[in-house]
């Protein structure tokens, strides 16, 4: 075994420059080093921990090392290697050698150790030592607790050198050191071998340890990228793929590719074995298309497992990592729903030309600054859509030099997504402006603009607003007449709204006086100041009333131009007016005056012109008024006349009533003395000479002692009639049913020995006298009690209520009633319509009351039918009247 030779090219920088190939090992490490190191060197290399090195030496000089270092590092019984070195010291060659290999172990951060099972320590190498931040001790032996103090893992490298030993296990792991020195940690890459004696038992372990930090780092950070990498591409929303197109073999696809087409491991797959056959030559052609001419991006349809179609929007691009390997990268977006989405756009797009298109009304549809015109827009416009095809040539056509400021109302309304219709005008094509209406819509897809051409409802509706004008006026009018004002006011108000309807400088009237022969202004409503006011006053004889008398209408369309002019239209063109219009105003057959209109436009009013026709209605009906108003003045002038003649009679009347009151007191006055003279002789000769007197005497003594006592009774109710008339009222707030309780107290004795139903309903207050509202009550109540003697029951109902603002009370009951024929004799003084035999009274107890309601400002009346009972209403002034009647 000696004799085999091992070299690896590169090897002159160990041997001094010299080209040992062929030389044996003996002659590198000398025969005793040989002796002892062969054996573990050749157990290394059939093990392959060689390979240690591998990351950190490169080129031809790794594989030098990789033989020469392990075996140095491994060797077993170092120590007597060493003592021998002494005891026997290498030749120069050899030293130099030596030193060369502690330098490769140095550069390398390499390290050897031993750990010697028998006694438990741990020898190591120089660099194994600086490794563990230590200083190499003296023989380079240490106790095992020293070096496992560095290990924070030392349970784990512990458990891994006792499975080595106990059963034969690798032992090769990474682990993370602290340094004794302080340094920063170090993660450290251990290889060893368990030794043992002739018989099997096991003696020591052999091992290498190197610095793998740098590696260990580079490999964490690849790893970090790697994970990051795969977290991106698995919550990508888009398929990415990296193919290698020679094979056609899938070697990277991302989870959203293989979840949203439903084919799973798509990486060691063909394109063939994923897609259908059309869809998989389709696309290897694709791929072969973009090694040939670069990156492309292109839209493709792929089909899913279920035969779902998707459209994906894909950029490819060749990936060139040597000359012989070439690979395709693709990035795709799933673009179906938004394919879909432009698919019903360009449909609804073009249902929507289809709709604009076909609509009655104009429309415009706008995309951007591109127009779209309806065909009822060219008819409205009178341009066809391919003169109008921008919003700039829209503006421009239809509205020249207001264009601009159209344009800032257009800007301003689609700023507020144009909030309302708006009327605006236009010329079209052939030169004629029209009217038309202007509603838009503004949406993401663009703009709709709809036209109307308004112009004759425009204009219908300003005739309809003239026409409602003219109703108001000649609803002004006849208001006037039904209210009978006088002229002056009437032709002034009329005046007034005339001009708001026919817009001109002046408008009048005059009034024609027969009689005194002279025409006088009776209203002027003009445009400043005015020398015909309604104090002017002119002859009659300067105008020619022949064709105004005849019902004409003169129109003048230039005052400059008339001859002999009188003196009104002197004045007036004076005053700037050069046109004028005189409308007749008749009234029954008879020219009373003269409506007219004056402007200062030469030509303003025509014969046949809508104005002229609003006028003579208007002139037509102010006549009626004005006439009306003329009655009116004459009829007020004569109700005055009577009035005063009224009042004088009244006077007189009043003189005469008193003088009558006065008579009638006095006649009453002087007739008691006798009637109590004749009444008294008569009681005393029935008392004192009834003896001496036949029956018969005394029966008529009686009848004359019965007819005074009822002539008495009659005189006493004709003085309380006239003293009636001379007593004040002392009115004051009262609620009547104390009154009413009051007098059917005092009535006890008509009551007595009768079944009588009394009902006494709410009764409203009032402003009354007291006494004489009870004088009321006992009259009626008396009459209800007396006239319902033969009813058994009798019922006597006395309630109220209101009647045009004024109390209103009655009293009701089931007697014998009257007859209605002769209600208008109820209330007069000695009227009576029962016969005195069957009910007593003197006739005037309804006439007292009648008198006493009316001083309260009331009225009373009976309602009633024979033997059915009657009922007396009556009213008292108004509820809200204060003070004294």
């Amino acid at each position: 075994m000696g004799g085999i030779a091992i070299w690896i090219r590169g090897v002159a920088s160990v041997t001094g420059g010299q080209d040992g190939n062929g030389w044996p090992v003996t002659r590198v490490l000398g025969m005793t080093c040989f002796q002892r190191v062969w054996p573990l060197v050749l157990a290394l290399l059939l093990a392959g921990m060689g390979l240690l090195g591998a990351s950190v030496l490169g080129g031809a000089e790794r594989g030098l090392l990789l033989v020469v270092i392990a075996a140095l590092l491994m060797l077993s019984g170092w120590q007597q290697v060493r003592a021998e070195c002494q005891h026997h010291p290498l030749d120069a060659e050899r030293q130099e050698l030596l030193q060369r290999f502690q330098q490769a172990q140095s550069v390398g951060r390499i390290g050897s150790w031993e750990y010697n099972l028998a006694t438990g320590q741990i020898w190591g190498s120089d660099e194994g030592f600086r490794l563990y931040g230590m200083t190499p001790p003296p023989g380079n032996v240490l106790p095992v607790v020293a070096i496992e103090a560095c290990i924070p893992e030392r349970e784990r490298v512990h458990q891994a050198l006792l499975d080595l030993i106990e059963q034969g296990c690798p032992y090769d792991l990474e682990f993370t050191i602290h340094p004794a020195n302080g340094d920063a940690p170090l993660v450290i890459h251990s290889v060893a071998k368990l030794l043992c004696d002739a018989r099997g038992a096991p003696l020591k372990v052999c091992g290498v340890i190197q610095d793998v930090t740098d590696r260990y780092r580079v490999e964490q950070a690849l790893a970090d990228s790697e994970q990051r990498f795969e977290i991106f591409m698995a919550q990508l929303p888009a398929a990415v793929f990296i193919k290698d197109v020679a094979s056609g073999t899938t070697l990277f696809a991302n989870r959203y590719l293989e979840e949203l087409l439903g084919w799973h491991d798509w990486a060691g797959k063909t394109t063939e074995e994923l897609l259908p056959a059309e869809v998989a030559a389709a696309m290897v052609a694709d791929d072969q298309q973009t090694l040939r001419e670069g990156p492309r991006h292109f839209r493709e349809r792929v089909t899913d497992i279920h035969g779902q179609d998707y459209v994906f929007e894909t950029f490819k691009f060749p990936i060139q990592i040597n000359s012989q390997n070439r690979l395709l990268g693709g990035i795709s977006l799933d673009i179906t729903e938004r394919v879909r989405t432009e698919e019903a756009l360009r449909e609804s797009e073009q249902w929507l030309r289809h709709m604009v298109e076909n609509l009655p009304a104009g429309a415009v549809y706008m995309k951007g600054n591109q127009l779209f015109l309806n065909h009822a827009a060219e008819v409205i416009t009178g341009y066809s859509r391919d003169e109008l095809t921008t919003l700039d040539l829209w503006f421009e056509a239809l509205y020249g030099a207001a264009s601009v400021q159209v344009r800032e109302y257009y800007e301003n309304d689609r700023r507020q997504r144009f909030p309302a219709t708006r009327v605006v005008p236009l010329r079209r094509k052939d030169g004629v402006e029209r009217l038309v209406e202007f509603l838009g819509y503004a949406s993401e897809q663009g703009e709709i603009w709809l036209l109307s051409d308004v112009t004759e409802r425009q204009q219908a509706e300003m005739a309809s607003r003239r026409s409602a004008e003219r109703l108001r006026l000649v609803n002004e009018i006849d208001r006037a007449i039904l209210s009978a004002q006088a002229p002056a006011h009437v032709a002034g108000s009329t005046l007034r709204a005339l001009r708001q309807l026919i817009p001109c400088q002046r408008a009048s009237v005059l009034s024609f006086d027969y009689e005194h022969a002279e025409i006088r202004v009776l209203a002027v409503d003009v445009e400043g100041e005015t020398a015909l006011d309604t104090q002017t006053r002119f002859p009659l004889a300067t105008w020619n009333l022949d064709a105004l008398a005849a019902g004409e209408v003169v129109v003048i369309t230039d005052l400059r131009t008339a001859v002999n002019p009188p003196p009104p239209w002197q004045m007036l063109s004076a005053e700037g007016i050069v046109a004028v219009a005189i409308l007749p105003l008749r009234a029954h057959g008879e020219l009373i005056g003269t409506l007219n209109l004056g402007a200062n436009q030469l030509g303003y009013f025509d014969c046949n012109s809508e104005q002229l026709e609003v006028a003579t209605e208007v002139a037509n009906q102010m006549a009626v008024a004005i006439e009306q108003g003329r009655l009116y003045e004459q009829a007020r002038r004569h109700t005055e006349e009577l009035e005063k003649h009224v009042a004088a009679r009244t006077a007189q009347l009043q003189v005469a009533n008193q003088e009558l009151e006065a008579f009638s007191y006095s006649v009453s006055h002087d007739l008691r003395a006798p009637l109590r003279a004749i009444d008294g002789f008569s009681r005393i000769v029935l008392e004192d000479f009834a003896e001496q007197l036949p029956l018969k005497g005394q029966h008529y003594l009686g009848l004359v002692r019965s007819a005074t006592q009822r002539m008495g009774q009659l005189i006493d109710d004709l003085l309380a009639f006239s003293r009636l008339g001379r007593k004040p009222l002392h009115r004051q707030w009262l609620q009547p049913d104390g009154l009413v309780r009051q007098v059917l107290d005092d009535l006890h004795a008509e009551q007595a020995g009768r079944r009588i139903d009394l009902v006494i309903g709410a009764l409203p207050p009032c402003q009354a006298d007291p006494g004489l509202l009870q004088q009321v009550f006992a009259n009626l109540l008396g009459n209800a009690l007396k006239f319902t003697r033969g009813r058994d029951p009798a019922r006597i109902e006395v309630g109220g209520g209101e009647q045009e603002g004024k109390p209103l009370y009655f009293v009701r009951d089931n007697g014998v009633g009257f007859d209605m024929r002769y209600a208008d004799k109820l209330f007069g003084v000695f009227q009576r319509l029962h016969r005195a035999e069957d009910y007593e009274g003197t006739g005037v107890g309804l006439a007292l009351v009648q008198r006493i309601i009316n001083r309260h400002g009331g009225r009373i009346w009976g309602e009633a039918e024979p033997e059915h009972g009657a009922t007396f209403y009556f009213t008292v002034g108004d509820m809200t009247k204060t003070g004294e009647g």
